[in-house]
């Protein structure tokens, strides 16, 4: 590729130079005919100094060395990080308002258990309850939310 490259700039170059010389004998043999000196423009000499065309200069940078990509690099390094984050964050709210939700009930149900707790029933029986009920609303809520 840099071998194209470089016989393309030479093309270049060879292409601009004929075309400032051709246009440096024109506009020498039109000031020579006003003067009434007869020139045929190819016999003009152009001499190095007038021609002002610099030499083509191609750079070839990799993916990394260029700006816009380092950018957009950084960027995705930021929300990568924020990716890994934000799901923690999000699962501790919901685990928050999981617990809250389930404090209340029991707070509500708390005369139902003194009831079951004198007509006999134990400890687990009761807590099967506030198990089931805890366990349908998750899996209530990975149907609807899946």
């Amino acid at each position: 590729m840099q071998t194209a490259l470089n016989q393309n700039r030479a093309d270049k170059y060879d292409k601009y130079r004929a075309m400032y010389q051709k246009q440096y004998r024109q506009a020498t043999a039109k000031q020579l005919l006003k003067r009434g000196i007869v020139v045929n423009p190819a016999q003009i000499k152009v001499p190095q100094n007038k021609l002002k065309i610099a030499y083509p200069n191609y750079v070839i940078n990799s993916r990394e060395e260029s700006q816009g990509y380092a950018s957009y690099r950084a960027d995705s390094e930021r929300v990568e990080v924020l990716a890994n984050v934000f799901p923690v964050f999000l699962f501790a709210v919901a685990a928050l308002v999981s617990l809250t939700t389930m404090m209340r009930f029991v707070e509500e149900e708390r005369t139902n258990i003194g009831t079951l707790k004198a007509l006999g029933y134990g400890n687990g029986a009761i807590a099967i309850k506030f198990l089931l009920y805890s366990t349908s609303a998750a899996i209530l809520g990975v149907i609807l939310g899946g």
